[in-house]
């Protein structure tokens, strides 16, 4: 985890901070990073998907495809899901 993401993350949990308007706040400002973050999403949450359901194989290859990274990289990131 970055250092700004570090910082985002004490800025919203030790403020009660309105997540939904922090949301539209950041899809104003910085659509990109927004779909970015989406499509993350999806794919993390279709490899855990494939890892639950026995497909391990299916899941590296989609993180390798997705994330750029190497076999070794992609089974290590896959088993740390």
């Amino acid at each position: 985890m970055t250092t700004i993401e570090k910082q985002a993350i004490n800025i919203i949990t030790s403020k009660k901070l309105d997540f939904y308007k922090i949301c539209i706040e950041i899809a104003k400002n910085h659509p990109k990073a927004l779909v970015e973050g989406c499509r993350e999403y999806q794919y993390v949450s279709e490899c855990k998907r494939l890892v639950e359901s026995g497909e391990k194989v299916e899941a590296i290859k989609m993180w390798r495809n997705e994330t750029g990274k190497t076999l070794l990289e992609a089974k290590n990131e896959i088993e740390n899901l």
